[in-house]
């Protein structure tokens, strides 16, 4: 009988770097975990930054439509026009990536599924 011996393997870590903001001034590092752990990103970036650049550049890297999911941060949405500072955001930080179950509202109307989402933030996104 062979006796399997462990090994150690390390594991890839994406780093991407949005603007070159995040190499002029002391950026913020910012990690996205995704709903499958080949989706986990990392972000350096100006802390001045507009975090849409974030959601943008994510969405497009795991191939779903912008508006197909929510990023969250200590359990509140992100507004995606606010930056990194205005949040108080700490480098290291950590977004959830919660996806959007549009398809599961068959019975409500467009205005009070936008209520009952998020209304303001509804107004200022780009629907695509």
């Amino acid at each position: 009988m062979e006796i399997m011996k462990r090994r150690t393997v390390a594991t890839k870590s994406t780093l991407i770097t949005l603007s070159d903001k995040a190499k002029e001034e002391k950026g913020i590092l910012l990690k996205v975990k995704g709903q499958k752990k080949a989706e986990d990103l990392s972000y350096l970036m100006g802390k001045k930054t507009p975090l849409y650049e974030l959601m943008l550049d994510y969405t497009e890297r795991i191939c779903v439509p912008f508006n197909s999911v929510r990023l969250v941060y200590n359990g509140s949405p992100i507004d995606p026009f606010l930056t990194a500072k205005h949040l108080k955001m700490k480098d290291g930080g950590i977004i959830d990536v919660v996806p959007l179950a549009r398809d599961t509202v068959k019975a409500a109307t467009q205005s009070t599924y936008v209520h009952a989402w998020n209304k303001e933030l509804f107004d200022r996104c780009i629907i695509m």
